[in-house]
C-alpha cells in the first residue's frame, strides 16, 4: 500500500528565509495552522533555518496531520530532527493508504 498525497502543496524554497526570520515564520506557521487547507507538503527547501525556526514546525505538524511531506534545510540539531520525524511519522500513519491498482492482464 502506499500513502495517496493529494492536497495543497506549499512550495517556499530558496525565497531568503532564515534563523533571523523568526517572526514571519511564526506569523506563517500560525496562519497554515487555523487555516482550513488540507496542506499535504510544505517546501523551505534552501532556507536554511535553524532550530529555533524548525522548532515553529513542531506546533504545525499535529495541526496538520495531512502534512506529509516537509522539505527543510539548515544546520538542526539532532533533537529537533528527531523531533520532527517523531511528528512526520505520526502523520504519515494516520494517512489513509491507498491500494494500488493491479493491472490487468
Amino acid at each position: 500500500m502506499v500513502a495517496k498525497i493529494a492536497g495543497v502543496v506549499l512550495a517556499l524554497a530558496d525565497i531568503g528565509v532564515g534563523e533571523v526570520d523568526k517572526v514571519q515564520l511564526q506569523g506563517l506557521v500560525h496562519a497554515l495552522t487555523v487555516g482550513p487547507c488540507q496542506l499535504a507538503q510544505l517546501d523551505f527547501d534552501s532556507n536554511y533555518i535553524g532550530d529555533r525556526a524548525a522548532q515553529l514546525m513542531l506546533t504545525l505538524l499535529p495541526a496538520k496531520p495531512s502534512l506529509l511531506l516537509l522539505k527543510l534545510t539548515g544546520r538542526l540539531s539532532n533533537e529537533v530532527v528527531l523531533q520532527l520525524a517523531a511528528l512526520m511519522e505520526q502523520n504519515l500513519k494516520a494517512a489513509k493508504p491507498v491500494k494500488k491498482k493491479k493491472a490487468k492482464g
